[in-house]
């Protein structure tokens, strides 16, 4: 698909005669907006509302409006939120969002999947744009969602999609808009990062869809923590035809939501680390109704001491619990079933390694589909043996290659003998945890933001535990560091300190972190409280680590308390 008229066609059914309203004008609603204003007549749209509670957007698309030739009506500042129930459907940006409305499940035949209404505008379509991009090019999209990594894997996996047979897109929550190649993606394959935000509301899928955790986050956006979950959820809740999903089977609060959705259609690729993994995994398909689902769950083991991937297309429903230990050992005879990989230094981080795993094996499923659907049989060991004859030069050559992303633990450089990484992405508790355990080496970590209600036991049991330096930033960061005081030795209050802005923390870090050990930024917390995002967070501290340094030399402090 590969023409405007031919993509037009394929939504005018679900726009034609329609009173419609893009709900908020971030970056994806913009380009929600300059679609349907351009398409406007071509739509035969009924009529076409903008809203935002900043009113400059909006006034951007009336101008806009005028150009076209079309009446747009425009609902901010005061007149926010506009009466939902006057429209027929409603294009919900990513950063909209419906806590403070209730929900209403629709009615739907049995095992289909409809996204919930809202109770003050029950015959309102809610949807979104990525939902309109998969109902168009979802057959063509590799799709990646999860709690945390799911940045880095959609960028990793666009380079492995990218090679001579195909070309890939990049786009989604990593900052492209889908809707940006919606008339000119052609043949293209799509790597696409999803967010909660963009799934909540979405009803179709892609092709090929890889989750990679589900950790508590983003509570200040949803009625509570299940909801959050199980919008991930949907990138697998109704599949299209066939469908290969990749999954950890290190992932626990992801398999408990992930396994009992799971449908007939779906091939499900699992990655185990070792065998309580797929001891581990057994448990969820032993209590499901339909035991059939096994003979489509194949088991993908990965030795990150070795770096071997092997496959030897094994289900789980040959890998009984009285035959796990053969099956397994059965993996390694097998010569053509192993493929050795080779990582950058970026990806030596064994959450990251192993993410990149996953990006692998969706590629590879990828792959697979494409050769099924050019009238190969499904024959996963021989297809896993060409697929390495083909790509596995190509997918080495990406692996060792990628340098990773902008504030995802992001090796700044080395200034004053510190060591300097900055992972502002890092908005959760655990991600810090997972931050610090990766590197070692780093004994002074810079936390705090937004207090959206998280749970912070874990973190602070684990900071109690390990000698770390502790500088808190407002308004998390505060807590948590008077929190550690609290019985404190006084040892231990040399370690744990306040600072009023970004500045402040970076002079401290400087001064009480060892010769040669590296500083963290890695917040445990959302940005907003101090900054637009966590891009602009990332690039304040670095600026400070490059502003200071130079008169930074001395290291140790005395006498230092939480403030």
């Amino acid at each position: 698909m590969n023409n405007k008229e031919t993509i037009v066609a394929a939504l005018h059914s679900r726009f034609a005669g329609k009173k419609v309203l893009i709900w908020g004008l971030g970056r994806e609603g913009k380009a929600s907006f300059d679609f349907f204003a351009a398409n406007f007549r071509q739509l035969e749209l009924e009529t076409l509302a903008v809203s935002d509670l900043n009113p400059e957007p909006c006034a951007e698309c009336l101008e806009k409006a005028e150009a076209y030739g079309i009446a747009v009506s425009s609902y901010s500042a005061a007149a926010y939120p506009p009466d939902l129930s006057q429209f027929d459907l409603v294009l919900k940006s990513p950063g909209i969002s419906c806590k403070n409305y209730v929900y209403e499940a629709k009615a739907t035949a049995e095992n289909s999947f409809s996204a919930p209404c809202l109770q003050i505008a029950p015959q309102t379509e809610i949807t979104c744009q990525v939902d309109l991009f998969l109902q168009i090019y979802g057959q063509q999209t590799v799709a990646v969602t999860g709690t945390k990594g799911k940045s880095t894997t959609t960028s990793l996996l666009y380079h492995l999609l990218d090679c001579a047979e195909q070309k890939s897109a990049l786009l989604g929550n990593i900052g492209i808009a889908a809707f940006s190649r919606i008339f000119d993606l052609g043949k293209d394959v799509a790597a696409l990062e999803l967010s909660c935000h963009q799934l909540e509301f979405t009803t179709h899928t892609a092709k090929v869809a890889l989750l990679t955790n589900l950790y508590p986050e983003h509570l200040d956006h949803y009625h509570n923590l299940e909801e959050y979950y199980q919008s991930k959820i949907n990138l697998i809740r109704q599949p299209a035809g066939r469908q290969w999903v990749i999954l950890p089977a290190y992932e626990d609060n992801l398999l408990q939501r992930a396994v009992p959705v799971l449908q007939q259609e779906q091939y499900v690729f699992y990655l185990c680390r070792n065998q309580n993994d797929l001891a581990n995994l057994q448990k969820y398909y032993d209590v499901l109704p339909r035991q059939e689902l096994k003979k489509k769950a194949y088991i993908f083991t990965f030795s990150a001491e070795k770096n071997e991937l092997t496959f030897s297309g094994i289900s789980l429903e040959n890998c009984s619990e009285n035959a796990e230990q053969s099956n397994v050992a059965a993996l390694e005879e097998n010569s053509w079933s192993k493929c050795t990989l080779q990582f950058s230094a970026q990806l030596q981080i064994l959450h990251m390694k192993l993410d990149s795993v996953l990006a692998v094996m969706a590629t590879f499923a990828y792959y697979c589909e494409q050769k099924i659907a050019a009238g190969r049989s499904l024959v996963l060991p021989e297809l896993w043996a060409e697929f390495q004859a083909e790509q596995k030069e190509h997918i080495i050559s990406c692996l060792q290659e990628f340098t990773g992303l902008e504030h995802r633990l992001q090796y700044v450089g080395t200034y004053g003998s510190h060591p300097v990484y900055n992972d502002s992405i890092c908005t959760i508790p655990l991600a810090a945890i997972k931050a610090l355990t990766a590197l070692p080496q780093c004994r002074t970590i810079i936390l705090g933001g937004l207090d959206r209600g998280l749970d912070y036991t874990e973190l602070y049991d684990f900071l109690k535990q390990h000698e770390y330096n502790v500088i808190g930033l407002p308004t998390t960061g505060h807590t948590l560091t008077a929190q550690l005081a609290v019985g404190a030795s006084a040892a231990e209050l040399k370690r744990y300190y306040q600072a009023k802005d970004m500045a402040e923390a970076v002079n401290l870090a400087y001064k009480i972190t060892a010769p040669g050990k590296g500083i963290l930024l890695s917040p445990a917390a959302a940005s907003y409280n101090t900054y637009k995002n966590f891009e602009e967070r990332g690039r304040c501290f670095v600026a400070e680590i490059k502003r200071q340094a130079p008169a930074s030399g001395a290291s140790g402090v005395s006498g230092a308390e939480t403030k």
